[in-house]
């Protein structure tokens, strides 16, 4: 068995005053004539700007999930 351990940074979104306006224009006469399930969620405050992925072992991942639980308790 193997593990995948993923992690992602997120950052502001410094973009974000200028996609919800623009979201909420686009949307403004939408809103009403479409299902809620199929509504756009718009813009998000943060967004992931990078990504680690790693791949580990059975005796990897049981000695980063004990240095995991030291740094929380």
């Amino acid at each position: 068995m193997k593990y995948k351990l993923t992690i992602i940074r997120y950052d502001d979104n410094k973009n974000y005053e200028s996609e919800m306006a623009k979201f909420k224009e686009d949307t403004r006469y939408e809103k009403f004539n479409k299902p809620w399930d199929n509504r756009d969620e718009g813009p998000s405050r943060e967004v992931a700007e990078r990504s680690l992925e790693v791949f580990l072992t059975e005796e990897e991942y049981k000695k980063v999930k004990a240095e995991v639980i030291k740094i929380f308790e």
